[in-house]
C-alpha cells in the first residue's frame, strides 16, 4: 500500500469522528485486525450518528452536513477513492444518537496482473 495515502484515510476518519461528538466528552476507539485475506482498521465514535438518508450520500464529492465554511465534503470521497485504489472497501455502521463506525478493509496481498 501507499502508506501516506492510508494515513490520509485514517486522519480523515479521525477528524470526522472528533467533529461528530457534540458534548465535552466523547469516545473514539481505533481498532485493527485481520479477517481471512483482509486486514482492517476501524474508527468508532460516540457522536451524533448518521441518518439513513445521509448515509447514502457520504461518499459524494462536496456533500456535507456541516455549516457553510466548515466542511468541504471532500474527506470521505477522497478516502473512498484511496481505499478503492488499494482494492479495498469501507463499511459503515451508524445509529443516530449513538455514534458511527467506519471500517476500512484492505487485501493483505495485492494480486499482480
Amino acid at each position: 500500500c501507499v502508506a501516506s495515502q492510508i494515513n490520509q484515510v485514517i486522519v480523515n476518519l479521525l477528524v470526522n469522528a472528533v467533529q461528530s461528538i457534540d458534548s465535552v466528552r466523547g469516545k473514539i476507539i481505533v481498532r485493527t485486525g485481520a479477517d481471512g485475506d483482509d486486514v482492517w482498521f476501524e474508527v468508532s465514535d460516540t457522536g451524533s450518528g448518521i441518518e439513513k438518508d445521509v448515509l447514502k450520500r457520504v461518499f459524494e464529492p462536496f456533500f456535507t452536513t456541516k455549516p457553510l465554511g466548515q466542511g468541504t465534503g471532500l474527506g470521505l470521497p477522497l478516502s473512498f477513492g484511496i481505499v478503492q485504489s488499494h482494492k479495498g472497501r469501507i463499511e459503515i455502521s451508524s445509529e443516530v444518537g449513538q455514534g458511527s463506525t467506519f471500517r476500512v478493509c484492505l487485501p493483505s496481498r495485492q494480486i499482480k496482473g
